[in-house]
């Protein structure tokens, strides 16, 4: 059955995944059964952010579907419910695939959009899905980015805070990192990304111990030829940065 949905729409594909092979095939797919998991917890607990923890209930729930080395997740809420906490799941989700993947030496960028679309049991279609599409290979770096359409949505909910005297603190960390992002056409974008080397300090106590060690061991093995050697150095680039960064109680 197909119903007309509002939500976010995060699109991500994996930069160089090895698939040749049967053994590359299935450790590319045991991966990917653990990201669905720790997809699975997001439904019932608490997301934590910097400063903040975001409930884990706001909005409905997520669908996460793979194909090839793409994913595709969805997390629907009503139009009248455009506010920051739902948007925050996404973030906060979104960080927890690409850090995941990082440690199963798997590299997500991607695009998350907001807005009305379509979803059947074997599709997903509409704005939002077509914006992400437009967005989702154009950082020159691993992770998930704001679309443009996206980021009047947020600065819509900044504003609303502002107008309604709410202290904006806790939302602007949980809605991802402010960052100018490069793109693969030599531009950057002003946007905000989802702060992985953070959900890695979450997942990992290695990384929690040494994030930029943790991260050096998890490309010790990747194959980084001269064209995309940028998306590495920007990636580390935007994981100091994020280092960098005032970690709040």
């Amino acid at each position: 059955m197909t119903s007309a949905k509002f939500g976010c729409i995060a699109l991500l594909d994996a930069l160089g995944t090895r698939t040749a092979s049967v053994a590359n095939a299935q450790a590319y797919l045991t991966a990917l059964a653990d990201i669905r998991a720790l997809m699975t917890q997001f439904q019932s607990r608490d997301i934590p952010v910097q400063g903040a923890a975001v409930p884990g209930h706001p909005g409905g729930e997520f669908r996460i579907r793979f194909f090839g080395d793409a994913i595709l997740i969805t997390l629907p809420f009503g139009r009248d419910e455009l506010n920051w906490a739902p948007i925050a799941r996404m973030f906060s989700g979104t960080a927890a695939v690409v850090a995941a993947g990082v440690s199963r030496g798997i590299f997500f960028r991607g695009a998350l959009a907001i807005g009305p679309y379509i979803e059947s049991e074997d599709a997903v279609l509409g704005p939002a899905v077509l914006d992400a599409a437009h967005w989702y290979e154009m950082a020159d770096m691993f992770g998930v980015i704001a679309t443009p359409n996206a980021m009047f949505s947020i600065l819509r909910i900044a504003s609303d805070c502002d107008s309604l005297g709410s202290p904006r603190r806790g939302v602007d960390e949980a809605l991802g990192v402010a960052y100018p992002v490069p793109l693969k056409n030599g531009k950057t974008l002003t946007t905000r990304v989802a702060d992985w080397p953070f959900s890695a300090t979450i997942q990992s106590s290695e990384a929690m111990a040494n994030t930029e060690r943790w991260f050096f061991a998890k490309l010790q093995d990747a194959l980084i030829s001269p064209d995309v050697e940028s998306k590495y150095t920007h990636s580390l680039e935007f994981l100091r940065y994020c280092a960098g960064r005032v970690r709040r109680p």
